[in-house]
């Protein structure tokens, strides 16, 4: 379903998705959604968009590209319409190649300003197809193993790749494609940068547990990638990358942070 970034409590951090009854869909998604949003933002819920399908088959991240607010702009806007966009591209009207999902949103969401990042994944039969761009990211973990992890795109150190009425880069010139076979059991780990900048893969890896939900997962991921973000000593993804580029940071990177994890499980037919 198309999800605005959510007002959570204390209490409440995750949102839960369980898989629906009664498809035709070999494999579907049992999800669940960990969100963090900044303090500050000009939208107090923040400026990501996430994104669950009504068929348990598809999830995606959109992070509005917070410069945004300089001129007065809220980042949240173009992400929500985008997300907006996709879900009515995928569960509406059936589209199943996710470039083209992607490439649909960014032509109808044009007349809001403002930029996204765009990350999403489609199962169609028993094989994951993903489209990224930006820096949002997914890995998908077998048996405590990566074996496929996006990778980010960026112009330079800390701009990414960007679509939005003024941007140049569109889902079908710059998007990068993935395909995988998946099997029960894999778990699928997508995020907006406030995860992936504060944590490095095999800190998330560390983190989970085949016995655990992914509810109890996403919460556990999101409070460490949290807890990280506003340390300023210690070493994490955006530090290093700075270091790259010559640039002096320290510690962890202050963001909205939105964690999905799905855990594929087979589909329910109806008896």
């Amino acid at each position: 379903m198309f999800t605005l970034f959510p007002r959570l409590s204390k209490k409440d951090t995750v949102l839960c998705y369980p898989p629906v009854q009664g498809t035709t869909h070999e494999y579907l998604l049992d999800a669940a959604v960990a969100c963090l949003p900044q303090p500050g933002k000009m939208n107090k819920n923040g400026e990501d968009a996430f994104f669950v399908s009504v068929k348990s088959t598809s999830i995606g991240v959109f992070d509005g590209v917070g410069g945004w607010a300089e001129l007065n702009v809220d980042p949240s806007a173009y992400s929500n319409k985008f997300c907006q966009e996709v879900q009515k591209c995928y569960d509406m009207e059936g589209i199943e190649d996710p470039i083209a999902v992607l490439q649909r949103a960014d032509e109808e969401s044009v007349e809001v300003l403002g930029s996204s990042t765009a990350c999403l994944v489609i199962l169609k039969s028993k094989t994951l197809w993903g489209a990224n761009v930006g820096d949002s990211k997914f890995i998908v973990v077998r048996s405590g193993e990566v074996i496929l992890q996006s990778k980010e795109q960026q112009v330079e150190w800390n701009v990414p790749f960007q679509m939005g009425k003024k941007s140049t880069i569109h889902p079908k010139t710059h998007g990068d494609r993935y395909q995988l076979d998946l099997e029960i059991n894999d778990l699928i780990i997508m995020g907006s940068d406030g995860l992936f900048d504060n944590l490095f893969i095999t800190e998330i890896v560390s983190l989970l547990d085949k016995q655990h939900s992914c509810s109890k997962l996403a919460r556990r991921i999101a409070k460490l990638a949290k807890k990280k973000s506003i340390n300023t000593t210690n070493d994490t993804p955006f530090k290093r990358e700075a270091l790259k580029a010559r640039k002096t940071w320290g510690g962890g990177k202050p963001d909205d942070i939105t964690v999905i994890v799905a855990r594929v499980v087979p589909g329910v037919p109806n008896i």
